[in-house]
């Protein structure tokens, strides 16, 4: 089987991120997932979904199973590892005071791949923290590791107030800024053993679009045509032929500014040569049609939210 993807979910105390894995846990997604997270105490799981509780691992009906993230990190993954049959990806939650490059290093050099760093960011307080002589630095090396960052507590300023914490950002990364609330959609990529899913209603501040790609792209120009999307352009996921591999498959899948094009072992897959681009509300709409149209065509029943 193929590599698994692991998503970590970064940020600085208060900054949602138990929120966040609340709402991963109960949203029907349909995705068995393996959950690193930190404490089971502040997770509000509901009892009837829980199967079975074995020390620190929770089981959970959906098909989840939830593992308290402890200092011997590596010997978790490594138990996750050996049931990879039963989970589409691996979400670890970083405590507060975390450095999700710290776990980079590891998973690079492991049979999982990293699909994406999301750092959640409480907007009210964020530029304060960050201007704090003991946890700035901390701060922004989070928000320099974010492949994707989503503002929370956007209920407690107005919306120049959320345009200043996006101009802000600027400074320290280009990577996509979204706002919540978002999806598990917008989170994570395309699962090896699922569909491509592109009519999914992600939510209501996003495009979606369909793009249909030329028979046998090469691996070179796909690169390069990925390393100039739209600023805007959140996810990319599909699966594609490649030029000169024999046919075989490779799942594409773009995160903010990380790209991964991988094996695909799956050859039942309906849809190949199609990549379903998410771009922030209020993009361009020309400018997404005619970078997808640089490696093919799109589909004219795409999604506006």
């Amino acid at each position: 089987m193929g590599k698994i993807p692991v998503t970590i979910v970064g940020g600085y105390l208060g900054s949602g991120k138990t929120t966040l894995i609340n709402s991963v846990i109960s949203e029907d997604h349909g995705l068995k997932l393996a959950l690193l997270i930190n404490d089971f105490g502040d997770i509000n799981i509901d009892a009837s979904l829980i199967e079975s509780q074995d020390g620190d691992v929770l089981s959970l009906s959906n098909g989840c199973v939830c593992c308290t993230l402890t200092d011997d990190f590596s010997q978790t993954m490594e138990q996750i590892k050996n049931s990879a049959d039963s989970f589409d990806r691996v979400i670890i939650e970083m405590s507060g005071i975390g450095e999700p490059s710290k776990v980079v290093s590891y998973v690079d050099e492991t049979d999982y791949f990293l699909d994406g760093i999301v750092v959640l960011l409480d907007v009210e307080k964020i530029q304060d923290w960050a201007e704090n002589k003991y946890v700035g630095p901390l701060i922004v090396r989070q928000i320099e590791s974010a492949d994707l960052l989503v503002g929370t507590h956007l209920d407690l300023v107005d919306d120049l107030k959320a345009k200043e914490i996006g101009d802000w950002l600027e400074n320290f990364t280009d990577s996509v800024f979204l706002q919540t609330p978002i999806s598990l959609g917008l989170l994570v990529g395309l699962e090896t053993n699922n569909k491509i899913e592109g009519d999914t209603d992600f939510d209501h501040n996003h495009l979606t679009i369909t793009g249909f790609v030329d028979p046998l792209v090469s691996k070179t120009f796909l690169e390069d045509w990925l390393s100039r999307r739209p600023k805007e352009v959140v996810r990319v996921k599909g699966i594609v032929e490649i030029q000169g591999e024999n046919g075989n498959l490779f799942v594409v899948q773009s995160c903010g500014s990380r790209v991964s094009i991988l094996p695909f072992s799956d050859n039942q897959q309906e849809k190949i040569n199609a990549l379903v681009v998410i771009a922030t509300k209020g993009v361009s709409r020309k400018s997404i049609e005619a970078w997808l149209h640089e490696i093919g065509r799109t589909d004219h029943h795409d999604h506006n939210h």
